[in-house]
């Protein structure tokens, strides 16, 4: 049997240009007021084909094929955070909502810090 649902993704999808406008979206994911976050053009084509390629070595030693092996230097971390952006071996449950906002806080207050300090130059 299978069960229809009548609900509608909710989706922000912005070009790399305009990621700006996205300033709360992580916010809004968890205020449950969007689903999904979608940014076009984030990766370089070129190095993303790079990557790609060197996952599909024969003699590379892919981390999930070794699910028990420690890998802290692979956890996967959002640009412009500080706390890891998925669970981890380290932090199996991933990081709070408490802690991933003030995280995003901390990060929104170094990027303007950042912006002024090089638009003074």
């Amino acid at each position: 049997m299978h069960a229809t649902v009548d609900r509608v993704v909710r989706a922000a999808d912005v070009d790399v240009a305009d990621a700006g406008r996205l300033s709360t979206a992580i916010d809004q994911v968890y205020d449950d007021q969007l689903d999904v976050i979608v940014v076009r053009r984030a990766l370089d084509p070129a190095r993303l084909a790079a990557v790609g390629d060197a996952f599909d070595r024969d003699d590379a030693s892919v981390a999930w094929a070794r699910p028990n092996a420690k890998i802290p230097i692979e956890d996967i971390h959002v640009l412009g955070a500080d706390i890891p952006a998925t669970p981890t071996y380290a932090a199996p449950t991933g990081a709070s909502l408490e802690c991933s906002r003030a995280s995003s806080r901390w990060q929104t207050r170094i990027s303007s810090a950042m912006r002024r300090a090089w638009a003074s130059i």
